[in-house]
């Protein structure tokens, strides 16, 4: 490859000097005078040859090099097109994804728009239920002053009863027995207690003779559902059915034991389907009693009882557990609580 452009100048060469030798053709010794200008020709164009050669060999080195880089471009190529394949790979899943995406984000779209609807509706509840919370607070009001008004007269009332010592003074509104009136000997028996709320004085240790012990019993209901009570929750049976003695006080949800002795409790929860609510008997912040409610099907009631020894000043209430489900809720009418002294 090298001597290619060599020769090819000597050829022509040669040519030349034929062309300028061709009188002497004829004498002897022609050759030899061809050949002196032959070698004369080489010496005078042996520094282009030399050149010629150089530039040849660089151009070949020049040559390789751009052949190597053309496979290192080659191999390039390929591994693009096998990347190119694979990121159109990626995109036709990633399109995919997209579409699925976008079809859920309409779908969450038009729950949105449902549940906003839905949010409108339940905040004109909402104003409805506090216009009426309103009107019933008023009537509340009234009510409460008509129940002080009466409190007043009844209080007239006893202070001018020449019998108010022998009478059990009774808080409005509970279900209280009031003890008869007695001879002197059996209203030697009657015991006065502490004031409580009202500033009334319960005696309620008369005695229907002289061996039978005093009647302390109440009953009250839920009427009011209780939305996800906290742990420790006191339940506030807020309806009395009765309250013999007067130691339930359905504000606090808590008994007040005035007299010691054996006494019974017995409470029952409802909740929910597919909830469940565990709640506590307690005396004076100590369990004595454990019931659970709910994890069925269907709504469902639990209740549970316990018999305990209580001393005056003892108190009594049922609280909501920490073992309850997420968002139970309380319910009316069958929950209920009640206890009575025993002996």
């Amino acid at each position: 490859m090298a001597w290619r452009p060599v020769i090819t100048l000597c050829i022509l060469m040669l040519g030349d000097s034929m062309v300028i030798g061709s009188p002497s053709t004829a004498v002897d010794g022609g050759s030899d005078v061809e050949m002196r200008e032959i070698r004369f020709l080489l010496q005078k164009h042996q520094v282009q040859i030399e050149a010629l050669q150089r530039e040849n060999t660089l151009l070949e080195k020049k040559s390789t090099i751009l052949q190597e880089n053309v496979v290192s471009l080659q191999d390039k190529n390929t591994a693009l097109e096998e990347k190119s394949m694979t990121l159109e790979g990626k995109g036709m899943a990633l399109e995919e994804k997209v579409l699925t995406l976008e079809e859920k984000v309409v779908t969450l779209e038009e729950k949105v728009v449902t549940l906003e609807e839905k949010v409108v509706t339940l905040e004109e509840k909402v104003v409805t239920l506090e216009e009426k919370v309103v009107t019933l607070e008023e009537k509340g009001m009234t009510l409460e002053e008509k129940v002080l008004t009466l409190e007043e007269k009844i209080m007239t009332l006893e202070q001018n009863d020449p019998y108010t010592d022998q009478k059990e003074n009774i808080k409005a509104g509970y279900n209280i027995i009031i003890a008869p009136h007695r001879s002197s000997a059996s209203n030697s028996k009657i015991r006065s207690l502490p004031k409580y709320e009202g500033g009334a004085i319960k005696k309620i240790n008369a005695r229907v003779d002289t061996t039978t012990d005093s009647m302390i019993a109440f009953h009250a209901i839920l009427t009011h559902i209780i939305p996800d009570p906290a742990t420790d929750h006191i339940i506030l049976f807020d309806k009395i059915v009765t309250n013999i003695g007067g130691h339930f006080r359905p504000k606090s949800g808590v008994f007040t034991c005035v007299e010691v002795g054996v006494y019974h409790f017995s409470w029952m929860i409802k909740v929910n389907y597919n909830q469940f609510m565990i709640t506590e008997l307690v005396r004076n912040g100590v369990v004595i009693g454990t019931g659970t409610s709910g994890d069925d099907a269907y709504w469902t009631t639990g209740s549970a009882s316990a018999i305990t020894m209580l001393a005056p000043g003892d108190e009594v209430w049922v609280r909501v557990t920490a073992n309850h489900a997420a968002g139970a809720d309380i319910y009316p009418t069958f929950t209920m609580f009640n206890g009575f002294l025993i002996h």
